[in-house]
């Protein structure tokens, strides 16, 4: 009976933890252990080993029976003795640790009886919640047992209730309703998300950043009201990657996909493809209980046919006699139209774990996702424009990462962890035979096709790359029944962005005799205005410092509360390029930046297990941050200033449209290029920074279901989000002139200065308004011949300002639909 009695105070304690101790990567043990008078069990002794390393921590509750041991490894298994010598003591077997959510022991001694020892077997008590309402926390074996046919994140992430794959193209991934690029994923504590914005995957990599095989456990969080946490209003994903034990293991793997193996469609064709994904890990001890190693590598290879193009022999004729006119001319190589697509993407990850002592850890991971695929190569050749190979393009992602951790417990009271990480992402986007010359058009009439070759006008000048450099340093103290966590987080984040069409020139012909002649119908041309796109590029740097305090009260053995408050700040030294014309306008400056705005992040939530097997949870708090940072390059790449096009009205049409040279632009369109009068995309001077109330009320207990059969593990929990502001894109260069039937505002350009119909000048500021209510029931259950149902059900009612779902802020502005653009209202997502 004491054995069932404390196996069941386990369970409830482990599988109905809240995540409010969220950690990127390491999880802790705390609890309170009291006497049979209830007092504080101070002479007791703690002792916790993992298994697998052989690494052991020893410790002893306070004189309020409190104890919290930080830093250990996700997993396990681990061993814990509960050790007295004036009362019965108590064994946990097989215990595995959640990433994120501290395995709680809340434990009354007992006097000593016939048994000497209660030896426990944890396994039951472990996970028994993998779908707890708004968290879900998987480990390796879930992991591999789990169906993923691309071998994504993604496809474990789903089984999360408020989880949402396919929005857009599918690759993007909503969580409780919010834009994908609101969420926050790190890997070894390094932030893994699209902080740029540019992705629909949500990735700043070609596929996932990093091998399901390297997964030691990942978990997902709606409401982890942690003060500790913060760069996200969407879900925070933590990824913890396996590490080497004192047992050398490994494994390879090879997957093939052959487009031969797929049945015939009903309607159409399917693209012939061929697919390889091979990979290996291994990992083991370096020197014995003391040093570890993991290796990790995946490659995955995609070739895919172009669209068949039947084209008569005339024109196949009428392309040679191009490609060798090219060719001697430019040494350039217009390429063709069965250049075979591919898709390459690498990824290798290296970690090592030293056991300095026993109060001492360290890790450190080198990790690198480089992929490259073809793009911008027809897709059906039911067309008469012939986009040659020259115009297709090489979209690559390369991501290299380092981190360090370094996990301290420098009294039985006071720990901390020390995190450095360096993070470096480049985007590429290269044509297929480089940029030798800008981009043709040749309308052949005679033969009844167009041709196009040279690097497309959006690849002319197109790179992306961001450092981000982090220091971590939190702290835990303990304190009668107080648990009192306090850290700082520094972040410095360089962007380079540089996005120029027609730099190199757009030249249309109207006849392949026009083209021989060097006589073209049309040209543009846009450069920065010293005429060398390197000068037209974002290069702007952020720092965020961050500052947290929380205390974890343990008000009774069944009530555990927790206060925090965190502070955010924003320091930039960099401004985009001042534009007196925009001054002149409006009034005011358009090279704002973020730089001193600052933030004040309350946070609380709560813990109740009075209940037999029933767990009653949640919080409030304000929320901010995962916004995109394109948002903000916006303002730096469109200053109205820098990036301009030449005055052509102004010059002789022969000087541009005759004695045409592919490679060079005409000396008299560059003498034109001056700093100007452009558009631009500054940011509000008064702009502050999003933030929302999020409220969250769940319960989780263990039923029995009658004929459906016992234990199934329940819960619901609803989710409430108010908007306290948002942002909004409004254009300053239209004004009012009138209103329709039904009541809507009529906007027509309005410039004081010149007069321009053209002209736009869309100001990122904030507006207000918005909500979401979430509701979600999950049930799991596990049968004793390894079978497992997890089910829910998830309800979203959502109001939004703007859905933010674009990179400009053109298309921010323009692609929402509202009843009044300058001036939009909530409606529903």
């Amino acid at each position: 009976m004491k054995k069932q009695l404390i196996a069941s105070a386990v369970a409830c304690a482990v599988g109905l933890s809240s995540p409010i101790f969220a950690s990127d990567t390491a999880t802790s043990i705390r609890g309170v252990i009291l006497d049979p008078q209830g007092e504080g069990a101070a002479k007791t002794t703690i002792m916790i080993k993992h298994e697998p390393t052989g690494d052991m921590k020893t410790i002893s509750p306070n004189e309020a029976g409190s104890f919290v041991v930080s830093g250990l490894r996700v997993g396990g298994p681990y061993t814990i003795v509960i050790d007295s010598e004036q009362y019965q003591d108590t064994e946990l077997t097989n215990v595995y640790l959640e990433l994120g959510q501290p395995f709680q022991i809340r434990e009354q001694l007992r006097t000593i009886d016939d048994s000497n020892k209660v030896v426990i077997t944890a396994s039951a008590a472990n996970f028994r919640y993998p779908n707890s309402g708004s968290s879900s926390t998987f480990g390796a074996d879930d992991i591999a047992n789990s169906p993923s046919l691309g071998r994504d994140l993604k496809d474990i992430l789903r089984r999360n209730p408020l989880v949402n794959i396919g929005f857009d193209d599918g690759s993007g991934m909503s969580i409780a309703g919010n834009n994908p690029r609101f969420n926050s994923i790190s890997v070894d504590g390094v932030r893994q998300d699209d902080d740029f914005g540019l992705n629909s995957s949500g990735y700043p990599t070609l596929r996932s950043p990093v091998s399901i095989d390297a997964v030691e456990q990942i978990s997902v969080q709606t409401n982890p009201f942690d003060a500790k946490d913060g760069g996200f209003t969407g879900g925070k994903i933590s990824i913890v990657t396996k590490s080497g034990t004192n047992t050398f293991k490994g494994s390879a793997f090879f997957e093939k996909a052959d487009g031969s193996w797929t049945g015939d469609p009903k309607e159409g064709s399917i693209d012939a493809l061929d697919e390889k994904t091979w990979g290996f890990n291994f990992g083991g001890p370096a020197i014995q209980d003391k040093l570890f190693y993991y290796v990790n590598y995946e490659q995955f290879e995609r070739s895919q046919n172009p669209a068949f193009f039947d084209i008569p022999q005339n024109v196949n004729d009428r392309l040679d006699e191009l490609r060798d006119y090219v060719a001697a001319n430019y040494s350039f190589n217009i390429g063709s139209l069965n250049t075979p697509p591919v898709e390459v993407d690498k990824k290798m990850l290296m970690k090592l774990d030293w056991d300095i002592n026993e109060f001492h850890r360290a890790s450190f991971t080198y990790q690198n996702s480089d992929g490259e695929l073809t793009a911008g190569w027809p897709r059906s050749s039911d067309t008469d424009t012939l986009e040659l190979s020259s115009s297709w393009y090489t979209l690559g992602y390369e991501l290299t990462t380092f981190s360090a951790h370094w996990y301290s417990d420098w009294s039985a009271n006071f720990s901390t962890e020390m995190k450095l990480t360096y993070k470096d992402t480049d985007n590429k986007q290269d044509p297929l035979s480089g940029l030798g010359i800008g981009a043709v058009t040749i309308r052949d009439e005679e033969l009844g096709y167009n041709y196009v070759f040279g690097p497309d006008r959006s690849r002319h000048a197109n790179n992306l790359s961001n450092d981000t450099f982090s220091f971590n340093l939190d702290g835990k103290y303990l304190f009668e029944e107080h648990t009192l966590s306090f850290g700082w987080q520094h972040e410095e984040l360089d962007v380079f962005n540089i996005f120029i069409q027609d730099a190199l020139g757009v030249w249309e012909f109207d006849s392949y005799q026009d083209f021989n002649d060097g006589v073209a119908a049309e040209f543009a041309y846009q450069n920065a205005d010293t005429n060398n796109p390197a000068d037209g590029a974002a290069d702007f740097s952020y720092t965020y410092d961050n500052a947290y305090v929380q205390n974890t009260w343990d008000y009774s053995l069944d009530l555990e509360l927790n206060f925090g408050l965190r502070y955010e700040h924003i320091h930039s030294p960099d401004r985009p390029r001042y534009n007196p014309n925009f001054v002149e306008r409006y009034g005011f400056a358009n090279n704002e930046s973020l730089d001193g705005r600052d933030l004040w992040l309350p946070r609380f939530s709560f813990r109740y297990t009075g209940f037999e097997d029933v767990v009653i949870r949640g919080g409030a708090g304000i929320f901010s941050g995962g916004r995109p940072n394109v948002w903000i390059s916006n303002a730096f790449s469109n200053d109205g200033v820098t990036v301009v096009r030449p005055l052509l009205g102004s010059l002789d049409p022969n000087d541009y449209l005759t004695n045409v040279r592919l490679d060079t632009i005409p000396g008299p369109v560059q003498a034109a290029m001056q700093a100007g009068d452009g558009d631009t995309t500054p940011i509000d001077p008064n702009f502050k920074i999003p933030t929302h109330w999020q409220y969250s009320l769940g319960a989780d207990w263990s039923s029995d279901l009658g004929w459906l059969g016992d234990q199934w593990d329940l819960s619901a929990e609803v989710i409430f989000k108010n908007i306290i502001r948002d942002v909004r894109w409004v254009d300053l260069a239209r004004g009012q002139v009138g209103t329709t039937p039904d009541g809507r505002p009529i906007y027509a350009p309005y410039d004081p200065v010149t007069n321009n119909p053209d002209h736009f000048d869309i100001m990122l500021t904030n507006g207000k308004g918005g909500q979401s209510l979430v509701t979600t029931l999950s049930a799991f259950k596990k049968w004793d011949n390894g079978l497992k149902l997890d089910v829910s059900y998830t309800n979203q009612n959502i109001t939004e300002l703007v859905s933010g779902g674009s990179s400009t802020a053109a298309s921010s502005y323009q692609f929402t639909t509202v009843y009044d653009r300058q001036n939009p209202t909530p409606a529903t997502a």
